[in-house]
């Protein structure tokens, strides 16, 4: 075997650690998918009294800022910034977009005491703070997931690198459905809206310390 095939083959072993650590961020998509997907909306009409038909306004809207949220924000990120000669042209809009997308799931099950108090008499403030909450999540699971997959050519170069990568991506990420759908049972209690808080909570931590891992394991290119 030449030195160049020794070389190419000790990178290809020395990257599967990064290969691992980058799936971590599809873990963290498919687990903060079944939060949100399964319970927002069961949460704001069931146990928050949310009028249905006001319920589903909030997910049209929601659908309707979904649609041209990921072109909008791929337009913006996509232009060089001042932070971007010294950390990368990715690598703020990731800290940044994945910090606060984690963070806003909390938002979301925290309905403000002055409106969850008397939701009867607050329908129109409870689908103003449900749209306001999905809709600041869902740009900023944008603004991380856009620059998150674009890391991936630039990170694993040739097909077999990059095959192996998204395998390994594919597992992790099936670990964050089974978990992400498995764990709530554990804690809500369908007629206690505590719980869904407390749910929030458990997922943000774990997110928080997935997403702190995720960005120690990874370099950035500053290109």
């Amino acid at each position: 075997m030449t030195e160049l095939n020794l070389e190419s083959e000790k990178s290809k072993k020395s990257s599967i650690g990064t290969m691992a650590s980058y799936g971590t961020g599809k873990f963290l998509v498919e687990f903060f998918s079944q939060a949100f997907g399964a319970l927002v909306f069961k949460y704001y009409e069931t146990n928050m009294g949310l009028d249905p038909l006001l319920s589903t306004l909030g997910f049209v809207i929601y659908s309707l800022w979904n649609a041209i949220n990921d072109p909008l924000v791929g337009h913006l990120t996509i232009r060089p910034t001042r932070f971007a000669k010294r950390w990368g042209r990715r690598f703020p809009w990731i800290v940044g977009g994945g910090f606060i997308w984690v963070f806003t799931l909390l938002l979301i099950f925290y309905v403000p005491g002055s409106i969850s108090s008397n939701p009867e008499q607050n329908q129109i403030l409870l689908l103003l703070w449900m749209i306001f909450t999905t809709c600041t999540h869902d740009t900023f699971f944008s603004i991380w997931e856009l620059n998150y997959q674009s890391l991936f050519p630039d990170k694993f170069r040739g097909q077999k690198i990059r095959s192996l990568a998204a395998g390994i991506a594919t597992v992790i990420g099936v670990f964050g459905i089974a978990i992400g759908s498995v764990l709530p049972t554990y804690i809500i209690d369908y007629g206690d809206n505590q719980t869904f808080v407390t749910n929030a909570v458990v997922f943000t931590v774990i997110a928080f310390i997935l997403f702190f891992l995720f960005l120690l394991c990874q370099e950035f290119s500053r290109e």
